[in-house]
C-alpha cells in the first residue's frame, strides 16, 4: 500500500535539509572560498572598528585570521572611499577627475638601491613607467651604489625611460642637476641641497629594513627633507612599505621555537613599531601592497592622514613570455606528480612554513600517498654568502640549517621523500614545477605578498594554501580556485584530497589559469596609481606642494615652548622677562676691551646627544662651567619643559649664557632678540649603526635637524659643530671649541687661553669616550 501524500512530502523535505546539511558541512570541512570577485578596481576600505594592527610594547599583536576577520574588506569606489581624502581640492584646481587628465607634478622616488631583477623592484619599475605614462615628472634617488652589472635596466637605459636628457654616469654622485635626474645618496649635506630648492612636489620612499641595525633610507632622508625644504614648498611625502613590519616579526616571533631566534623576533617587533610611528609622523600618506598590511597598520598609527593601496602589477610578473606557447596544455593528472614549494629559505616566512608542515602534515600525507616526494625551489635555509661565494650552514651550530630543521627528518631528507632543488633558472623552474601534481604554500605568519602563488595560477597548478598567504589576490568565492587550509588536519586533508581526485585536480588547473588571466587583464595596480595622485591633488594647494607642515610635537617640551626674553634693545632693561639691570659691556678678560652697546645673549644647544653618546651632557656641562668661571659669566642651564626665561631676583646680576641640552625653541622666535647660538648637532648620514644604539634615534635626529636647517638659514647668529664630524679626534675637539668661543664673541688671545686652562684637560676623555662608544656600535 503507498503512504499518504502528505506523508511523501514531509519526507521530501526532510531529504532535502539533510543534504543542505551536509552540502554546508562539506563546504566548511574543504575551506574552499566560494564568493563572486569583486571589481579590481578602487580602494580596500575598512570599518572604524577594525583592532588588527600592533599595539605598543608589550600589548598583544593580532593574529593574521583576526586582521582579515575584521577587516570586512569591503571595496568602494576611488579615491573617497577614505574619509581623509573625500576633501575638496583647492578652487579652481582639477586633479583629474574632470578633464581625465593629472596635474604634472615633479616626483621623487628614493629607493634603498638601484633597481634589479627582484620582486620588490620590478614592482617599483612598473610603477615608474605608469607614473611616466600619466605624464609625471620622474626622477629617482637611491641609498647605496650597485654595481653596474646588477642593475636592471642599466642607468642610460633607466634615464632613457624617465626622459632625462644627457644623462652620466658620474652625475649619480657629482653636482645637483635640476630634475628629472638621477642621484646617489653621498651625504646628507648633498640631499639638503637637493630638497631646499624646492623642486619636488611629491616624494615618495620605499620602506625596509634591510641593512639593520644601519637605519633605513626613509628613517635618513625624512628628517633632512622636512628640515631643509622651503616652509612654503614642503612636498607631499608618502612612504612604500612591502610589509606590515612589526606585525611582520611578531608573528614570526610566535611560531619560532629557537629561543634567541624567537626573542630577536620579538624585539625587532618592539623596534621597528617605535621607529615606524617616528616615520610616519613626518609622512601624508602610507601605500602597501596588499589591503591587510594597510588595515592591521591604521590602527596603529592613525594619524597618518592618508592609507592608500599600491598593489603589485600582476602583468609585470609573467613566467611566461606573451609569445611563449603555454606549456601546461600537455599537463594531465597522470602526467604530474609530487608535492612542490617555492620560496628564498632564508625568509622567515617560507622556512617556517615549511617547517610546520614537516612537523605537522608530512607523515600523514606519506602514509597515504605511498612514494610522493616534496620538492623545494629556492635557497636553503641558513646559506651564508661570504664576500660573494655562497657557504653552507653548519647544522650543529646554525638555527635554521636547511628546510628539516627543528624536525624529525633533518639530516635526513632524501630517505624521508624531501628533495631540496636549490635556485634554478627560469627554464629549470618552469620544467619542475609543471611537472607536479600540486603546490603548497603553508605560510601562517605572514605580511605583505607571497609571488610564489602567481607562478601557480599561471601555470595552472592547482593550490593547496592557508587564507592568509591568499588574501592579496582576489580569490573568487563562487567557484573553486584554491584548496584552503589553515589547520594541520586540514591542510593534510587538503592536499590528499587534490592529490588523488581527478576531477578536482582537472577543475583547479583550469580555474586557477582562469583566475590568472582575470588578475593580469584587469591589473588593480594601474587604478592605484591613479588613486595616488588624485590623493595627493587634493591635499596640496595651487602649486602642488603642501599648504603647510606642522612638526611633530616634541616629547616632555610644550606644544608652543614659551619664550620670555626681551627683544632687541630691552633685554637687559626691566625684571622678569631679562631680569637684573642693564649691562652694556661684558668683562674684558674674554671679550677685548669689553663689547660696545648693549652685549647679546650668549646660548648653547643640543638635542638629547646623549641618545648617542652617553655622556655627552657630562662633557658639555663640565667644559662650559669652566669657561663660565673663567671669563665670569653668569650661566644658567634650562631644565627640560621649563620656559626660556632668564628670570632672577632683582638684586642677582643678569644672565649671560644660557645652556640648553634639550633645545625646543624654533629659531624664528629669537630673531627679535639680540643673542649668539652654537648648537651641537650629529650628521645623520655618518652616524651609521650608532642611529639605533638607544632605539628610535629619530626621536633625537628630526627636532635636531630641524634647528640644524634653521641655524645654517641664520650664519651670523648662530653657529653648528656636528658631533661625528668635527669632534672625533683630539684635533677636532679643540677645534670645535675654538669655532664655538670665537663665534661667540670671544678674543683670540682669550680663546687660546682657554684652549690651554680647561679645554687641552678634557680632550683625550672625551675622544676616549668617542672611540669606546662607537666601538660597542660597530661590534653590535
Amino acid at each position: 500500500m503507498a503512504p499518504p501524500l502528505p506523508q511523501v512530502a514531509v519526507c521530501a523535505v526532510i531529504l532535502v535539509l539533510v543534504l543542505l546539511q551536509g552540502a554546508l558541512y562539506a563546504r566548511r570541512s574543504t575551506w574552499v572560498i566560494t564568493q563572486p570577485l569583486a571589481s579590481s578596481g578602487g580602494v580596500v576600505s575598512v570599518p572604524e572598528s577594525v583592532a588588527g594592527a600592533v599595539p605598543p610594547p608589550g600589548a598583544a599583536f593580532p593574529s593574521a585570521e583576526q586582521v582579515l576577520r575584521r577587516a570586512g574588506m569591503r571595496r568602494l569606489d576611488p579615491p573617497t572611499a577614505n574619509a581623509s581624502a573625500s576633501q575638496a581640492p583647492p578652487s579652481g584646481k582639477d586633479c583629474g577627475e574632470a578633464s581625465g587628465e593629472f596635474p604634472r607634478h615633479r616626483i621623487l622616488i628614493v629607493h634603498e638601491q638601484h633597481l634589479q631583477s627582484m620582486g620588490c623592484d620590478v614592482r617599483l619599475l612598473r610603477f615608474v613607467k605608469d607614473l611616466v605614462y600619466l605624464n609625471q615628472e620622474v626622477s629617482m634617488l637611491f641609498r647605496g651604489s650597485t654595481p653596474a652589472k646588477l642593475r636592471q635596466p642599466k642607468s642610460k637605459q633607466l634615464a632613457s625611460i624617465l626622459h632625462i636628457d644627457g644623462f652620466e654616469e658620474d652625475q649619480l654622485r657629482k653636482g645637483l642637476r635640476d630634475p628629472p635626474g638621477l642621484y646617489e645618496w653621498t651625504n646628507a649635506t648633498r640631499f639638503a641641497q637637493l630638497v631646499s630648492k624646492g623642486h619636488f612636489n611629491i616624494v615618495i620612499i620605499f620602506l625596509w629594513f634591510w641593512y639593520d641595525p644601519q637605519p633605513s633610507v626613509a628613517e635618513l632622508v625624512l628628517p633632512v627633507l622636512r628640515a631643509y625644504a622651503p616652509a612654503d614648498k614642503q612636498p607631499f611625502v608618502a612612504v612604500l612599505s612591502d610589509d606590515a613590519h612589526a606585525i611582520r616579526s611578531s608573528r614570526l616571533g610566535e611560531v619560532e621555537i629557537h629561543p634567541s631566534t624567537r626573542e630577536g623576533y620579538m624585539e625587532r617587533a618592539r623596534n621597528y613599531w617605535l621607529r615606524q610611528k617616528s616615520m610616519y609622523q613626518m609622512i601624508d600618506m602610507a601605500l602597501y601592497i596588499s589591503a591587510m598590511d594597510a588595515v592591521a597598520e591604521e590602527e596603529s598609527y592613525p594619524f597618518v592622514p592618508h592609507y592608500r593601496l599600491l598593489r603589485m602589477p600582476i602583468r609585470a610578473f609573467r613566467i611566461l613570455s606573451k609569445n611563449m606557447p603555454a606549456p601546461m596544455q600537455d599537463r594531465a593528472f597522470l602526467r604530474t606528480v609530487n608535492i612542490g614549494f617555492i620560496g628564498n629559505g632564508l625568509t622567515p616566512t617560507n622556512h617556517l612554513g615549511i617547517q610546520w608542515f614537516l612537523e605537522h602534515c608530512w607523515e600523514d600525507v606519506r602514509r597515504q600517498l605511498p612514494g610522493v616526494r616534496m620538492r623545494l625551489i629556492g635557497r636553503p635555509p641558513g646559506e651564508k654568502t661570504v664576500k660573494g661565494v655562497q657557504m653552507p650552514c653548519v647544522r650543529t651550530e646554525d638555527a635554521h640549517c636547511g628546510w628539516a630543521w627543528g624536525t624529525q627528518y633533518a639530516g635526513s631528507e632524501q630517505a624521508n621523500g624531501i628533495d631540496e632543488m636549490g635556485y634554478l633558472s627560469a627554464e629549470g623552474l618552469l620544467e619542475e614545477v609543471l611537472s607536479w601534481r600540486l603546490m603548497i604554500v603553508p605560510v601562517l605568519r605572514t605580511t605583505g605578498v607571497n609571488t610564489k602563488i602567481l607562478v601557480a595560477l599561471e601555470l595552472g597548478v592547482p593550490l593547496v594554501i592557508t587564507p592568509v598567504a591568499a588574501s592579496p589576490f582576489d580569490i573568487p568565492d563562487n567557484e573553486t580556485v584554491v584548496a584552503f587550509a589553515s589547520q594541520a588536519l586540514d591542510f593534510t586533508q587538503q592536499v590528499v584530497r587534490v592529490y588523488t581526485t581527478s576531477w578536482l585536480w582537472t577543475h583547479l588547473s583550469r580555474v586557477s589559469r582562469q583566475h590568472w588571466e582575470n588578475l593580469a587583464s584587469h591589473d588593480p595596480a594601474r587604478n592605484d596609481v591613479r588613486n595616488v595622485l588624485v590623493t595627493a591633488c587634493r591635499a596640496t594647494g595651487p602649486t602642488h606642494h603642501l599648504p603647510g607642515w606642522t612638526p611633530p610635537r616634541i616629547a616632555n617640551e610644550p606644544a608652543t615652548p614659551q619664550l620670555q626674553l626681551a627683544a632687541r634693545g630691552a633685554r637687559r632693561g626691566g625684571q622678569g622677562g631679562a631680569g637684573g639691570s642693564a649691562r652694556p659691556r661684558r668683562s674684558p678678560r674674554c671679550f677685548g676691551n669689553g663689547t660696545s652697546g648693549e652685549a647679546p645673549l650668549l646660548m648653547v644647544g643640543a638635542f638629547s646627544a646623549e641618545m648617542v653618546l652617553p655622556r655627552f651632557n657630562y662633557f658639555l656641562l663640565e667644559v662650559w662651567r669652566a669657561i663660565c668661571r673663567h671669563c665670569a659669566l653668569v650661566c644658567m642651564m634650562r631644565r627640560e619643559g621649563a620656559p626660556y626665561s632668564l628670570a632672577r631676583g632683582a638684586a642677582e646680576p643678569p644672565v649671560d649664557l644660557l645652556i640648553d641640552p634639550h633645545w625646543s625653541l624654533p629659531l624664528e622666535r629669537l630673531d627679535g632678540v639680540g643673542h649668539r647660538l652654537v648648537f651641537y648637532a650629529w650628521d645623520p648620514g655618518k652616524m651609521g649603526r650608532m642611529f639605533h644604539h638607544a632605539g628610535n634615534m629619530l626621536e633625537m635626529v628630526g627636532p635636531a635637524e630641524r634647528t640644524v636647517a634653521q641655524a645654517l638659514r641664520r650664519p651670523a647668529t648662530a653657529a653648528v659643530v656636528q658631533i661625528n664630524k668635527e669632534m672625533r679626534s683630539s684635533g677636532g675637539f679643540v677645534y670645535s671649541w675654538r669655532k664655538a668661543l670665537g663665534h661667540l664673541g670671544m678674543s683670540k688671545p682669550a680663546v687660546q687661553g682657554i684652549v690651554q686652562a680647561h679645554i687641552m684637560r678634557f680632550a683625550a676623555n672625551w675622544t676616549a669616550h668617542l672611540s669606546a662608544t662607537t666601538a660597542l656600535h660597530k661590534s653590535g
